[in-house]
């Protein structure tokens, strides 16, 4: 897989000053919330009794939001809002009434209200406001075609600068078959540059790329709180798609590629198009703890790339499940536990650890770090801290159950049987060789491994 980061991306818009970061604003306290609620509905009646009351209501999301103060709530009815909504209120909660009766649909750039200033790229966009809470939202991002290409982005919810917001609840989703797999959900939710947030008990389906994403554009500081990304359903339903060169799908797959600051192109693609490269859930260069969630790729075939993924990130990835994705976890450059996970079935390896040889030597993701001198001799950087791979299952994968390199890292208590590969590997990059492995083993059962004796079966 290829190292990226949105770090670039976010700092140049910072530094020309098209992206401000605002200064922490209060929460949402209780002493905040003085104002009448705000209600939403399409046919401008509802209030205190609910939708049923006679009350007079905001018609559109975007004006409940803007009528609302710091703290305030907002409650939307039951119906299809079509329009991109921005939040840039702190302590702000949005909320259904009913949850997922309310749907946010990407409005098309043709018949219907354009976002705001085209800039976030999200239907629902919290930008700057911090505390803001998005609770029981439906999300609906349909695929829109026209003649200069696709006219979506195809984000569906962004919270962007914003420390210590709550996405709970709410249901994300792209458009079924062909065309939304060319031209649809593009990430479902991310949070940028937001540590505290928490991204829970939600539903993403039908994405292209990316179902969860979390990065920090700026150094990790110490004082940062993890993004905790908490027991959501992340389901990939296309198959893989090779887009040609020159379609709408190839243009809005960069324009995606742009804004994550990589561009991601598969050996297949090359002057025929590019793949679709997709992950589930993406940890990237940030604080996070990734508990509970179940990633699958449900269709037949389906070109899920990389389940729950980490790059150059502090880590606690704990009992989640992944099915069916080409490689169930690749982490590089990454520190932190990897504890009580469930990989199966892929075509790929099951848990891919790697600690990030694309750094200059010396210099890992995470800061200085030392090497050995014949890995540093043949270009190869280092991880500067370890990760701690303790009672995972890693079954049935095409290829390997896990591999690693010989970063230090702790394996205790794994099952990596029944892969077709090899169930436990340790390597290093060539040209470099070793002659014992480098890492610690304890208890973990292969069915073979290599070097030998790193997993071994258990007594009869």
């Amino acid at each position: 897989m290829i190292r990226r980061t949105l770090a670039p991306v976010l700092a140049a818009l910072v530094a020309a000053g098209l992206l401000t970061v605002p200064a922490l604003a209060a929460g949402p306290a209780g002493d905040l919330v003085t104002a009448p609620a705000i209600w939403v509905d399409g046919d401008g009646r509802a209030g205190p009794d609910g939708c049923d009351d006679r009350g007079k209501a905001q018609r559109s999301v975007q004006d409940g939001v803007d009528a609302a103060g710091a703290g305030g709530h907002v409650w939307v009815c039951p119906g299809t809002y079509r329009e991109a909504v921005e939040i840039g209120t702190p302590g702000l909660t949005l909320a259904a009434v009913t949850p997922w009766t309310a749907t946010l649909r990407e409005p098309s750039l043709v018949t219907d209200q354009a976002r705001p200033a085209g800039k976030y790229k999200g239907v629902l966009a919290v930008v700057g406001a911090p505390g803001v809470v998005v609770r029981g939202l439906r999300v609906f991002v349909p695929p829109q075609l026209g003649d200069g290409g696709c006219l979506t982005f195809g984000q569906g919810i962004v919270i962007l600068e914003s420390p210590g917001a709550i996405v709970r609840g709410n249901r994300v989703i792209g458009g079924s078959g062909e065309a939304s797999a060319r031209c649809g959900l593009t990430i479902g939710i991310s949070s940028f540059g937001s540590p505290g947030t928490l991204v829970g008990w939600n539903l993403v389906r039908n994405f292209r790329i990316l179902g969860i994403l979390v990065t920090q554009p700026f150094p990790i500081g110490e004082a940062d709180a993890p993004v905790r990304v908490l027991r959501n359903s992340v389901h990939f339903d296309h198959t893989g798609v090779l887009c040609p060169a020159l379609s709408p799908c190839a243009a809005s797959s960069r324009d995606a590629a742009r804004i994550r600051g990589l561009e991601r192109a598969r050996p297949a693609g090359g002057l025929l198009g590019i793949f679709l490269f997709s992950e589930g859930i993406v940890v990237d260069g940030a604080i996070g703890i990734v508990r509970g969630n179940y990633v699958a790729a449900d269709a037949t075939r389906a070109g899920l790339n990389g389940g729950i993924d980490a790059y150059d990130a502090l880590v606690e990835i704990e009992e989640n499940v992944v099915r069916k994705a080409e490689i169930g976890s690749y982490l590089q450059g990454s520190a932190g536990l990897y504890r009580g996970n469930v990989l199966t079935g892929g075509t790929g390896s099951g848990l891919l650890l790697d600690p990030g040889y694309t750094d200059p030597c010396g210099v890992g993701g995470l800061g200085a770090c030392t090497a050995d001198a014949e890995i540093c001799a043949a270009g190869f950087g280092c991880s500067p801290l370890n990760l701690r791979v303790v009672e995972n299952e890693v079954h049935g994968f095409g290829g390997d159950g896990i591999v690693t390199y010989d970063s230090g890292d702790r394996f205790v208590r794994n099952d990596a049987r029944r892969n077709r590969g090899i169930d436990c590997r340790e390597t290093v990059p060539s040209p470099v060789t070793i002659g014992e492995p480098r890492n610690t083993w304890i208890g973990d059962l292969g069915r073979d491994a290599d070097p030998a004796g790193i997993c071994s079966l258990p007594l009869r």
